[in-house]
């Protein structure tokens, strides 16, 4: 009896659309669709990487520096005989125009402002001024 196909069995219970296109994507090679899937991930990756925009940078900073006073040079001594003295801040400072913004009273000359790190110090040399 003749079913009416001459083709061999092996033929007749093969799933529909497999051919040699599919044989070769199973084959372990990289598909259209996954490189495509790739592409367009890494594609957004990189246009949402580094969005620009503006830092907000916080609150707006309204209290003063303070003195720490256990890294600061001691206070109320007699007979002060060092060449400096050292203001420990418990913050960055900076100065812009040391004459307007430090004030040594009684006014006095020949001593050196400077920043270093967090202090203030102020150097007299090996003048005793003090």
């Amino acid at each position: 009896m003749a079913s009416g196909t001459d083709l061999p069995a092996q033929q007749l219970f093969k799933p529909a659309g497999d051919n040699e296109e599919k044989s070769k994507l199973s084959s372990g090679g990289p598909s259209k669709y996954k490189l495509l899937i790739s592409g367009l991930l890494l594609l957004l990756a990189l246009t949402h990487c580094a969005s620009p925009g503006t830092l907000s940078g916080g609150e707006k900073d309204e209290t003063p520096p303070q003195i720490v006073s256990e890294k600061s040079t001691p206070n109320g001594q007699t007979n002060f005989r060092p060449s400096q003295i050292r203001l420990t801040f418990d913050e960055w400072v900076r100065l812009k125009d040391v004459g307007q913004q430090v004030i040594v009273s009684p006014p006095f000359r020949g001593y050196e402002i400077r920043l270093k790190g967090k202090s203030l110090i102020f150097d007299f040399g090996n003048k005793d001024t003090l």
